[in-house]
């Protein structure tokens, strides 16, 4: 009996044993092969060969390290469950970084990345008041960012407004516009326009016969353009227009130091900028100021065509030419020069009939002192007988 209770013992051990075995080779096994690939590619999306990649474990101290190949390709196997955090960088590139990588049981995760020219940190290795500073620029951009997108609104508004005539309206959006802030560069254009438009408001206010008005605007014109030219005094153009603006107050001496600045600027437009400059006096009612600035125009090289015509006109202007005949001679040549390089017919006709009315006025004023000049022969006495 105690046998086969013995017997049964062991047997009943047994067969507990062969079950323990059976259960072990039973279970599955668990792979350990986690992978990290991937490619990196240059700003023109070349590939870019010999970069290094640290994959480096973030929920416990793993690090792991391997390099892109010709094609720009990289894979690292092996790795064991958990995070990663991926950092691509070359010398010469701003390097770059992936984090919170989980590669999955018996596969891969893809991290590709992109390196730009340069030099820089990763984000990852910034200071707590580095990354602080950063965010404040950020926010300093953003609202930058907001006053620009306002001001063109402003800046476009009033250039809509200048050019309906609306000059008042026009003035106010860009006195707007430059309260916002801007870059100087976009601030003198600001300037400029703002200048532009109180020049020709000068203009209007002139014609009404409200010249104290016009000078206040002509002033603040001129105050304007000056402020443009600190921000942008490469631009021959503000110098160009401060020229005219000067030259409708009378200021004629700086209306030719702001001429001969924007002709050194650009050269090739100091013909045109003398005409614009008498031009502007003509439309302003100051016809024998423009005569300086229009004969300056003809003396450029080359000269300007148109300023001939505008000379001989201007020069009409002048009681006292027109009264010496030897003076009217003097527009008769200027204008038959226009005849000569003109290209306006309209202005070549008015030129014709103009030189035909100052030859039969001189005709006429020399007709007129030959009949009342003394005939220069006495009156002969009888000889006595």
């Amino acid at each position: 009996m105690m046998f086969t209770k013995s017997l049964r013992t062991l047997f009943s051990c047994g067969l507990i044993t062969v079950g323990l075995i059976m259960t072990f080779f039973a279970a599955p096994v668990l792979s350990q092969n986690r992978a990290i690939r991937g490619k990196v590619l240059d700003d023109k999306g070349q590939p870019l060969p010999d970069v290094k990649i640290d994959i480096n474990g973030m929920d416990m101290k793993r690090n792991y390290s391997t390099k892109t190949d010709k094609k720009g390709e990289y894979y690292h196997g092996g790795l064991q469950s958990g995070v990663y955090h991926i950092i691509a960088q070359k010398e010469g590139f701003v390097p770059d970084e992936m984090k919170g990588i989980r590669p999955p049981a018996g596969g891969d995760s893809e991290v590709n990345f992109k390196l730009n020219p340069g030099s820089g940190k990763l984000a990852s290795q910034y200071t707590k008041e580095e990354l602080e500073k950063m965010q404040k620029e950020v926010e300093e951009a953003k609202l930058q960012a907001k006053s620009v997108g306002e001001a063109k609104l402003l800046f476009d508004e009033g250039i809509k407004l200048s050019s309906a005539k609306q000059y008042p309206e026009a003035i106010a959006q860009f006195k707007q516009a430059l309260a916002k802030g801007l870059d100087p560069k976009n601030t003198a254009v600001v300037w400029a326009n703002l200048a532009d438009a109180q020049s020709k408001q000068a203009d209007l206010l002139t014609l009404k016969g409200q010249r104290s008005e016009a000078q206040q605007n002509l002033t603040e014109a001129i105050t304007a353009f000056n402020q443009a030219i600190i921000l942008d005094s490469a631009n021959a153009g503000y110098y160009q227009n401060l020229a005219v603006a000067l030259g409708k107050m009378g200021k004629i001496d700086e209306a030719k130091q702001a001429i001969e600045k924007a002709n050194a600027l650009d050269p090739t437009k100091a013909g045109l900028n003398y005409f614009n400059l008498g031009a502007n006096m003509v439309n302003s009612g100051r016809p024998l100021e423009a005569i300086a600035a229009f004969q300056l125009a003809t003396k450029t090289n080359p000269p300007h065509e148109e300023a001939f015509y505008q000379l001989g006109v201007s020069m009409l202007s002048d009681p006292a030419l027109l009264a010496n005949p030897t003076k009217s001679k003097d527009i008769i040549d200027v204008l038959q020069e226009y005849l000569k390089i003109g290209k306006n017919d309209g202005n070549k006709q008015a030129a014709k009939d103009i030189i035909s009315m100052l030859e039969k006025s001189i005709k006429d004023a020399e007709a007129a002192t030959k009949k009342s000049a003394p005939t220069g022969k006495a009156g002969k006495s009888k000889k006595g007988s």
